[in-house]
């Protein structure tokens, strides 16, 4: 884990947000430019951007490691995570809820995935990665993203540039082995905000659904239409909403 960007007021409290699968902390740059007024921390995971080197191990050690990270540098933390980040996040949690004053879990899954196995499968990455080194079609593939602009599709295409086979199915087999819900989450006393878009697949609508009775202080936020790519292709209403939550003033069922 590295700390890829640390802004905002020093004495604010501290957000820390932790990017998904095959993205890195750039891909957060909608809400760092949108969430004025908190020291913002965005993390690099094992495997990807500034911390590429490091082998992503499992979901519990590397959620124990950034949780002590957060208890040693910061005491507390806000805590957002977005699709694999959000799953290390649930399990930070889980095992060290101490260290959160609240969370917000982005479309983390929890229930076993045909199109997790299917990104598991070693020979589809090797052809994946083969086929992105054509230009064109690693372009054609961050249009597919969505980014809104060309800084953060740069930083996509950059990354996948340096991308090799272990980066993509370590954190992936990790990713497979942990689709439940941990243990412990009843003692879960900070608030939060559990988010998925409408237009994920089924089991993203279940994990939410999951996730929200395992944790006694957990609400749900639907985005209508949403994508999985919603913290960049809606980011205006996904900002209102974290904005909202960290304030103490979303209002949601």
């Amino acid at each position: 884990m590295q700390v890829r960007f640390d802004s905002g007021p020093r004495e604010a409290e501290c957000v820390v947000l932790v990017h998904g699968a095959g993205m890195a902390g750039w891909m957060w740059k909608c809400q760092m430019e949108a969430l004025s007024g908190w020291r913002l921390i965005v993390l690099d995971l094992p495997d990807h951007g500034l911390a590429r080197a490091e082998p992503f191990t499992s979901i519990a050690e590397v959620a124990d490691g950034i949780a002590a990270w957060v208890a040693q540098s910061l005491g507390r933390a806000h805590l957002i995570g977005h699709s694999l980040g959000a799953r290390v996040v649930l399990e930070i949690l889980s095992r060290r809820p101490e260290v959160a004053r609240s969370a917000v879990i982005s479309s983390a899954l929890v229930r076993p995935s045909r199109l997790v196995a299917w990104m598991s499968n070693h020979t589809l990455n090797r052809m994946s990665l083969w086929m992105l080194r054509n230009a064109a079609i690693a372009k054609m593939q961050a249009l597919q993203f969505g980014f809104p602009d060309a800084e953060m599709t740069a930083a996509w295409l950059a990354d996948i540039a340096d991308t090799r086979t272990e980066n993509l199915e370590r954190p992936m087999a990790a990713f497979a082995a942990a689709l439940s819900i941990p243990p412990g989450l009843k003692r879960v006393d900070c608030p939060v905000l559990v988010t998925a878009g409408t237009s994920e697949p089924a089991a993203m609508a279940s994990s939410v659904d999951d996730i929200v009775a395992a944790v006694p202080a957990a609400r749900a936020a639907r985005l209508r239409g949403a994508p999985h790519t919603y913290p960049w292709s809606r980011a205006k209403e996904y900002n209102h909403l974290l904005a909202s939550f960290l304030r103490g003033e979303l209002a949601v069922p």
